[in-house]
């Protein structure tokens, strides 16, 4: 894999060293070079500096070492260092386009995915890797990280992110008590109170009651939909 990304650091070469890495799934010695790997890393992860230019290695050294101790004996640690790491702050968000290998590491997130039924998986789990399946679909364009546009609502203080897509866009934000906060009202809704408790009012549909961790699917004939209460809300909605 090394040797590829120096010959190649293009596109081409990421596409050749991740297939190089997936397919040492099914090679008998490839608990050996993985442990050889992970000791490199390890040194250099020692003696990397913590501050400077060197700090970006050494948070992706570190997500090997991570990856390694909890999925021994799976190249998917390796592949890690060919994918960018991203540390989203409380009300940031990213979008990751179809085709795009990713994983989440830590922390809670909200994720909104189209309708689909053909997910692959890479790496880092005991079920099926169909990896000549993936690296059809597997797009390996070197960049940064996608953001969604955000925009903040002046009247109901709710932040919508909307993708570069048709499917779905994402509504958030806190409800306080004493104001109702409108939401989409058209289309099929999903709405999740992420804290507190919120009562959500939908036409001729009465009231909903939600406490922290629960959600309602909202069908389009419901129409206008409101929330009141004391917490966080998130609606996933067509645009």
């Amino acid at each position: 894999m090394r040797a590829v990304l120096a010959a190649s650091p293009t596109e081409a070469g990421v596409r050749e060293a991740l297939t190089l890495v997936l397919h040492a799934r099914t090679e008998p010695d490839v608990a050996a070079d993985l442990a050889r790997t992970v000791a490199s890393v390890r040194a250099r992860h020692g003696a990397g500096a913590a501050a400077g230019p060197g700090a970006r290695s050494r948070r992706a050294d570190a997500t090997v070492l991570a990856l390694a101790e909890q999925h021994p004996g799976d190249p998917g640690a390796v592949v890690s260092l060919m994918l960018n790491r991203v540390t989203l702050e409380p009300g940031e968000a990213m979008f990751v386009p179809s085709g795009h290998v990713h994983a989440y590491l830590s922390g809670c997130a909200v994720e909104v995915m189209a309708s689909s039924d053909n997910v692959l998986r890479a790496g880092l789990t005991s079920k099926l890797v169909d990896v000549d399946a993936l690296l059809e679909c597997a797009t390996c364009t070197p960049g940064p990280a996608a953001r969604p546009r955000v925009t903040v609502d002046p009247a109901s203080g709710l932040t919508t992110y909307r993708p570069p897509v048709a499917e779905f866009a994402l509504r958030a934000g806190d409800v306080r008590p004493g104001a109702a906060v409108d939401l989409p009202d058209v289309g099929p809704r999903v709405v999740l109170c992420r804290t507190g408790r919120l009562v959500l009012a939908a036409g001729a549909d009465g009231e909903v009651r939600l406490q922290q961790g629960e959600s309602v699917f909202v069908p389009h004939a419901a129409g206008p939909l409101s929330a009141r209460g004391d917490g966080h809300v998130v609606v996933a909605y067509v645009p």
